[in-house]
C-alpha cells in the first residue's frame, strides 16, 4: 500500500494506525510525499520531515517535486494541485505494483466538500462527495472528524506539521471550514459526523440510481453508428421529473468524450422538454458540439451536426426508381390479375390511366395541399404536424406528384383521394419506398 503523507495530522495519523496493522494484516507499506514548493521554506521542511518518518519506521518513500513556477498561472491552484497529486500517486503505484492508494481524507473534508457542492447547486451524485473507494484509492478515515484524529494523535504523541496556508480564508475550503462549519459543530457538536453520514447516504442513492439508469438505458439508448445514437423516450411522460434527467445525464455520459463538461441545469430542461415532444423537436446544439434533434418518440444524439435539409426534385418514369435523403422510391405497372397487398405504409397504389404523367418526386413546398379521403383539402404541412410527424424530417420527407403539382401521396403517411383504384381499373401503378438503413427517424 502506498500511503500519501503531507506531514499534517491527519496522515499522520492514518500511516501510525496502518503501522499498527501492518503486522497483523500482512501489509507492505511505502510512503509517497509531494513537495508542492508553494510555501518555500516551509515546504522543504515537510519534505524532511516526511523523510524522517520513512527512515524511522524503515518504510520505502518516493519524492515529487513540483517547480513553484507552475504556480503563477491563472487557475483553481486547489484544483490543479489536487489532481498533479493524484497523477503523480497513480504513476508510482504503475511503476512500484502498489495495490493500494490510501489518503487521510477524513469527516471534515466530506463535510466540507458537501457545503461546497450545495452552494455550486450540485445533484445526486455531486452531493455524495469523496467516496470511500475510488478506484485503487482507498480513504479509511472518512467517517472519523478532525477533531477525533487531533485527540488521537495527542494521546500517542505523536508529531506532525502544521500547514499555514490552512488557515488563510483566501481559499473557500478554508472559509467554510473556520466560518460556517465551525459554526455548525458549535450549534450541533455532531454536524461533521452527521453530514458526513449524508453523503454517504447519498452516494448510496447514487449508486442505486446508476444501477437502475443503466439497466433502462440499455434498453433506450440505441447506438446508431460511432457519433449518433438514438434514445427511445416514447413513455417519457409517464416518468418522474428527476428520473427523466437521470436519464438524459446517463445518456449524454455515453456519447460525449468529456463526460458533462459545459452541460447545466438549461440545459438538461431543454433537452426534457424535447423528450416530452420530440416530434415537435427542431435540431439545437449543445456543449461539446453535441446536436441533438427529434424523431417519432425518440431523440437523435449526434456529435455531428445534422447536414441542413436541401430541397431536391426528380421525374420518377414508370417502370423506375429515385434516391432521396430518406430512401429510395420505386413505381411499378402493375397488372389487375395479379392483384395489389396493402403490406405496410410505405407502399401506395393508384389508377394509372387516371394520373397524368409525368411523375414528380420532390420534397415539401410552402403551399403543398393534398386531396385526403372524406377531409378534403388540406396543407401538407397541417397534415404532418397531426401526425406527428418529427419536424426535422418534414423538409426530407418526399412527395409523390402528378402533372401540375397535384400531390398524390406523402410517402409514408398518407394518399390523396385522386387516382383510386376500383372496379373499373385496368392498370395498376405501384409505388414503393426502400427507407435507408441509417434513416434513424423512423417515419
Amino acid at each position: 500500500m502506498l500511503v500519501a503523507v503531507s506531514g499534517g495530522i491527519d496522515s499522520v495519523t492514518l500511516l501510525h494506525i496502518l503501522l499498527s496493522l501492518k503486522q497483523k494484516q500482512g501489509w507492505s507499506l511505502a510512503l509517497g510525499h509531494i513537495n508542492h514548493g508553494m510555501r518555500g521554506v516551509e515546504s522543504d521542511g515537510d519534505e524532511t520531515f516526511v523523510r524522517d518518518l520513512a527512515k524511522r519506521y524503515e518504510l520505502p518513500i518516493h519524492v515529487h517535486r513540483i517547480d513553484p513556477a507552475t504556480w503563477k498561472d491563472p487557475g483553481n491552484t486547489q484544483a490543479k494541485a489536487r489532481a498533479i497529486r493524484y497523477q503523480v500517486l497513480e504513476n508510482w503505484l504503475k511503476e512500484e505494483n502498489y495495490d493500494l492508494i490510501a489518503t487521510a481524507h477524513n469527516a471534515d473534508d466530506q463535510a466540507e466538500t458537501l457545503l461546497d457542492r450545495l452552494t455550486r447547486g450540485s445533484g445526486v451524485d455531486g452531493l455524495s462527495g469523496i467516496p470511500w473507494i475510488n478506484g485503487l484509492v482507498v480513504r479509511p478515515l472518512l467517517d472519523i472528524s478532525r477533531q477525533q484524529i487531533q485527540r488521537y494523535g495527542q494521546r500517542h504523541e505523536l508529531a506532525w506539521r502544521e500547514d499555514a496556508s490552512n488557515q488563510s480564508l483566501k481559499y473557500f475550503r478554508n472559509a467554510l471550514r473556520h466560518g460556517p462549519l465551525r459554526d455548525m459543530t458549535r450549534l450541533r457538536p455532531t454536524s461533521v459526523r452527521q453530514m458526513a453520514a449524508a453523503a454517504e447516504r447519498l452516494r448510496e442513492t447514487s449508486e442505486a440510481m446508476a444501477w437502475l439508469l443503466k439497466q433502462d438505458l440499455s434498453k433506450r439508448l440505441n447506438k446508431q453508428n460511432n457519433q449518433q445514437f438514438s434514445l427511445d423516450v416514447s413513455d417519457w411522460n409517464q416518468a418522474p421529473i428527476g428520473l427523466r434527467l437521470a436519464l438524459l445525464r446517463a445518456a449524454m455520459k455515453q456519447v460525449t468524450a468529456n463526460g458533462l463538461w459545459g452541460f447545466g441545469d438549461v440545459h438538461w430542461r431543454d433537452l426534457d422538454r424535447a423528450a416530452l415532444t420530440p416530434h415537435r423537436f427542431s435540431e439545437r446544439r449543445f456543449p461539446q458540439g453535441i446536436a441533438v434533434l427529434g424523431g417519432r418518440n425518440r431523440l437523435i444524439i449526434s456529435q455531428n451536426q445534422p447536414p441542413t435539409p436541401e430541397a431536391y426534385t426528380h421525374s420518377l418514369d414508370i417502370p423506375g426508381e429515385v434516391d432521396t435523403p430518406l430512401g429510395r422510391i420505386q413505381a411499378t405497372l402493375l397488372d389487375t390479375s395479379t392483384g395489389i397487398r396493402y403490406e405496410s405504409p410505405n407502399t401506395a397504389y393508384f389508377d394509372a390511366s387516371a394520373i397524368d404523367l409525368p411523375l414528380q418526386v420532390r420534397s415539401r413546398c410552402r403551399g403543398d395541399r393534398i386531396q385526403l379521403p372524406n377531409l378534403g383539402q388540406r396543407s401538407v404541412a397541417r397534415v404532418m404536424s397531426d401526425l406527428k410527424t418529427p419536424r426535422y424530417s418534414r423538409s426530407h420527407l418526399p412527395l409523390l406528384l402528378s402533372r401540375k403539382s397535384r400531390v398524390l401521396w406523402i410517402v409514408g403517411l398518407r394518399r390523396s383521394s385522386h387516382a383510386l383504384v376500383g372496379a373499373e381499373t385496368r392498370s395498376i401503378l405501384g409505388i414503393k419506398f426502400i427507407p435507408n438503413d441509417s434513416n434513424i427517424l423512423e417515419l
